[in-house]
């Protein structure tokens, strides 16, 4: 591409880059007029929304238009960057595949502000020096839906759109709707007023008065999902926010995760963090260098058919799975590196969700970096079936650390390497087994150090994953 060419800003990228700026405020202005005719509608009074709030309207207004002004450099970058992948790549208009990438950079966009979201509030010093911003507004309103930081504004909206638009693959064309569309829902989500007939009301349930619950002081720590649907707070739900209904299906009581665990988990939690913000640059850079294209046949436009994708992931789940068995069980026998390195996951004696992560960043580098980077390249994926197959591992990862057996889980009924079966590794007897991760148990069987068990009811409530007693007598 030219440079001359580069610069030169196209009619169709200039209306995608404004488009959702004129949209937010004239949505807002509507808001503003319909608040004055239908007052009994309004979730708070007026007189609180003037009151409670601890920033003044003309403060929110300056800071939501150097936001957008970012935003519109970000996004004719952006535009700028891809034109050339966007002229190659246009695909015949069809609903279908229109309708494809709306739910994909939906999807997408949904999971990186949920975990953005959730992080800035768990982590006093986000919350305190940026995502605190935000939340100044007790009562929002609508003009007000993008006022915050600026790293949170650049975290959440110039990142996040990035990252939907880059992975849907949809056009610039399509991508101006979809912005102007998540442009009017967020507005919406702010504004207030539970209108009769609001269409986002009826199409979504994380609507006005679910995210208003998260602006409330006993709400902080609920409702973190944003903009479109509420899937990631009922996932998580389960595990963590309604956790005392499922303590008939723990493996450990809450107070052994409490009292047993050697790590705090404000530690824990700024440890994974670290190490994702390690692994994103480390796959950021792996693109860079390669453009995507790494094993034999890999290419960015290869086949997309059922079967070649099929045949890659199975390729990719077995690598992974040889490669972190050994490096699991040579962490584990070396006494250096178990003291050293692999330990720092062991102090998580009862595991839990989040902490599926935390290890040494040695550990990471070795188990997760590189382990990925040899699936990827030796299955031939491309980056987009990447994003799938390494968010299907990660949730799985996941769930093999959540302490917890629900009934129908797809994960206990899928794969014999689950909850319970991850569980007896982290005890003290079962610190020689189970090393297979993330998916079979095919090298714990073929090599001698699978542990079998099975699954008894505890007396103060729960399970517990028991093995036969001549394992207990070995050690």
């Amino acid at each position: 591409m030219e440079v001359a060419n580069f610069f030169k800003l196209t009619l169709e990228e200039f209306i995608g880059a404004t488009m959702p700026i004129v949209l937010y405020w004239v949505y807002s202005w509507m808001y503003m007029v319909l608040d004055s005719y239908y007052p009994n509608y309004r979730l708070h009074p007026k007189q609180d929304e003037d009151e409670k709030n601890l920033v003044p309207k003309s403060t929110v207004i300056k800071g939501v238009l150097w936001q957008q002004l970012r935003m519109f450099i970000a996004n004719i970058l952006l535009f700028m960057a891809t034109r050339e992948y966007n002229d190659e790549a246009a695909e015949p208009f069809s609903f279908f595949v229109i309708a494809r990438q709306w739910i994909v950079a939906m999807l997408v966009l949904d999971t990186y502000h949920y975990f953005l979201h959730r992080a800035m509030h768990q982590i006093k010093f986000l919350y305190k020096n940026l995502h605190s911003h935000h939340h100044r507004l007790v009562v929002p309103y609508t003009y007000g839906s993008i006022y915050q930081h600026p790293i949170e504004g650049f975290l959440f909206d110039i990142v996040g759109g990035v990252l939907s638009f880059v992975v849907s693959g949809m056009s610039l064309r399509t991508s101006i709707f979809f912005f102007s569309f998540g442009t009017l829902k967020n507005v919406d989500d702010h504004c207030s007023m539970l209108l009769p007939g609001n269409p986002f009301h009826v199409l979504f349930q994380n609507s006005t008065a679910y995210h208003d619950l998260h602006h409330q002081l006993h709400g902080g720590k609920y409702n973190f999902g944003q903009p479109f649907f509420s899937h990631w707070d009922k996932i998580l739900g389960i595990y963590m926010v309604l956790e005392p209904y499922s303590q008939n299906y723990r493996l450990h009581s809450k107070k052994d995760e409490d009292q047993k665990n050697l790590v705090s988990k404000e530690a824990v939690i700024k440890r994974v963090l670290f190490l994702q913000f390690l692994q994103i640059l480390s796959a950021i850079l792996l693109f860079m260098v390669t453009g995507g294209n790494i094993g034999a046949g890999s290419s960015t436009t290869q086949s997309s058919s059922i079967f070649a994708i099929a045949r890659q992931l199975v390729i990719a789940m077995v690598v992974l799975d040889t490669y972190q068995y050994f490096i699991h069980r040579f962490l584990y026998h070396n006494k250096f590196l178990y003291r050293y390195i692999h330990a720092q996951h062991h102090q998580l004696v009862v595991p839990y969700t989040y902490g599926a992560l935390y290890s040494h960043p040695l550990e990471a580098f070795l188990g997760e970096t590189i382990g990925a980077f040899v699936s990827f390249a030796i299955s031939g994926m491309s980056p987009r079936t990447a994003i799938f197959f390494f968010s299907f591992s990660t949730i799985k990862n996941v769930d093999d650390h959540c302490g917890i057996l629900l009934p129908g889980n797809p994960f206990h009924l899928l794969f014999r390497n689950n909850t319970a079966y991850h569980d007896i590794h982290h005890q003290l007897y079962g610190g020689k087994y189970n090393y297979a991760q993330p998916f079979f148990v095919m090298w714990d069987k073929i090599l001698g150090t699978h542990m079998p068990y099975s699954i008894e009811k505890r007396v103060d409530g729960g399970f517990e994953a028991r093995p036969p007693k001549d394992y207990y007598k070995e050690d």
